[in-house]
């Protein structure tokens, strides 16, 4: 009884002591942590300034930011011969300590040591791949604004879009992101950075586009486009702030505006390129095999460019090492974030992937094959792309060709290729049974885009389009099909009847040729 009655007096003594020591030990690290934004301040004087490669040819004429600002540019070349100089502008006012913008940044790209790309322990976890070429790899970079401690907006990408649309019939810069859908109906407004180092804040709030009967999905996070005005001059980067007055720690980080050298990319555009529908990831031994076999017969379809969106942890350097020897003229690959299973995001971020890559190579190719790993389009009375597209004969109103969907089944014995490494004989020529599960264009068709008459692509149409150009094909059987390749066939259609079908068996020479050399 004696033991409990001590116990009693000393304990509140012990709390005292407890909440002390707290006190002490925040105080000293908020002294620590305005050491640091004081000396991030003093370091922004150092910075330098650069010339872009493609600059605008349009004399601006705009107010100029009012704040009295201290700029600091730096410049890196993307490795991409067709991509314009890579700009990151930091700016911050004298008055200000630090702005509060949280940037995910995948380690494949070099972190930035702006006083406004604070990493957290989160966005530094992934692991850096050694000894290869990491330059090959675009960089890329993700913002988020932080509110209340909860990440709800997530910015990716901006594009320069001089088409007219129903929501901004001005030509604007399109930021792309995702919100949460609590935060739907928060405004932005835009600043500009231009390439002699002033900005101007946009004096109407960004426009929300949204088509809910195409995007919806079952997440929290909703993929958004902002429409962000253009009066003048094509800037050269953008912010998102929530302050009327583009307050900097109120908004992201700056992202580069894509699409500045329109000119430059229209000059000689390729006539097909690909849009993988999602991040590529590695899921077994035989992954290398698959993707090459995709590479090879995407070549012989037609297709000059090909989009792969990677992350360093779901991807082994020796598939990107491959794809950068062998294929440096054919494969882009795009740093993209992990996204784990729990994330609010729809399949890994697809939609987003999908809008990007449309917008990224909206000037350099003719048409968008949006297709993925397991499934190709064939052609049936035609040996090309090419050759099938000029048969359609189709008006110049038609943005998109839409193909039915076949799954050809894995048969039970792998065939090996005789004098080629025992490697085994590419999907498209040993799976000749077909199923066609339910005809017609609604059940997983993937389609073939027009992507300069493309407002909002995504997996299966297009839910936004110029115009004018807003005509889909439903492409007969007879002239072409999706080819659907995966390795386990959907329950709803295992019981259907099969076919034999050596369709692809035409193109087996020149591929096995291209894979065995």
């Amino acid at each position: 009884m004696r033991t409990r009655s001590v116990a009693k007096i000393v304990a509140p003594f012990i709390l005292i002591i407890m909440i002390i020591l707290y006190y002490i030990q925040f105080s000293n690290f908020r002294g620590t942590t305005l050491t640091l934004r004081k000396t991030w301040m003093k370091n922004d004087d150092k910075s330098s300034s650069s010339e872009l490669v493609h600059p605008p040819t349009r004399t601006p004429s705009r107010t100029v930011f009012a704040q009295k600002t201290v700029e600091s540019i730096s410049i890196s070349k993307d490795s991409d011969k067709s991509a314009s100089s890579f700009v990151t502008a930091s700016t911050a006012s004298e008055s200000q300590q630090s702005s509060s913008v949280h940037v995910s940044q995948s380690a494949i790209f070099e972190e930035d040591s702006s006083p406004h790309h604070i990493l957290t322990n989160q966005d530094t976890e992934y692991h850096k791949l050694s000894n290869i070429e990491s330059s090959r790899l675009i960089k890329t970079q993700w913002t988020s604004l932080i509110g209340s401690g909860k990440h709800e907006h997530h910015f990716f990408s901006a594009y320069f879009d001089g088409r007219s649309s129903t929501q901004l019939p001005r030509p604007a810069v399109i930021v792309m992101g995702y919100v949460d859908k609590k935060a739907l109906e928060q405004h932005f407004y835009c600043l500009f950075r231009y390439l002699n180092a002033s900005s101007t804040c946009s004096t109407k709030p960004a426009v929300r586009r949204h088509v809910s009967a195409c995007w919806q999905v079952n997440h929290v996070a909703m993929p958004l486009h902002y429409l962000c005005e253009v009066e003048s001059e094509v800037p050269v980067t953008v912010r998102l702030s929530t302050s009327q007055n583009c307050q900097l720690e109120m908004s992201s980080a700056e992202i580069q505006v894509g699409n500045r050298d329109v000119e430059v990319r229209e000059r000689a555009p390729k006539k097909f390129g690909i849009c993988i529908g999602g991040p590529l990831i590695q899921e077994d031994k035989h992954f290398l095999e698959d993707v090459i076999e995709f590479v090879e017969m995407s070549k012989v379809m037609g297709a000059e460019l090909i989009v792969f969106y990677v992350n360093e942890t779901q991807v082994d350097k020796e598939v990107l090492e491959y794809l950068w020897k062998h294929y440096p003229d054919t494969v882009k690959t795009i740093g993209w974030r992990k996204f784990e299973k729990w994330e609010p995001f729809h399949y890994y971020g697809q939609l987003l992937i999908i809008s990007d890559c449309f917008y990224r190579l909206m000037y350099e190719v003719e048409y968008i094959a949006m297709i993925d790993l397991d499934e190709m389009i064939l052609p049936v009375q035609q040996n090309s792309w090419t050759d099938m597209v000029d048969a359609f004969k189709s008006p110049e109103d038609v943005s998109e060709f839409i193909f039915q969907n076949s799954f050809f089944v894995s048969s039970e014995k792998t065939q090996q290729l005789q004098n080629c490494s025992n490697k085994p004989v590419p999907k498209y020529f040993a799976r000749t049974q077909r199923i066609t599960c339910f005809p017609g264009y609604t059940y997983r068709p993937k389609l073939m885009s027009r992507p300069r008459f493309i407002f909002e692509p995504s997996v299966h149409w297009s839910c936004a389009k110029v115009a004018g150009h807003n005509k889909t094909y439903n492409v007969p059987p007879e002239q072409g099909i999706l080819g659907h390749y995966r390795p386990v066939i959907p329950n709803d259609c295992l019981h259907k009847p099969k076919r034999s079908d050596e369709l692809a068996k035409r193109f087996e020479t020149e591929v096995v040729k291209a894979i065995c050399t």
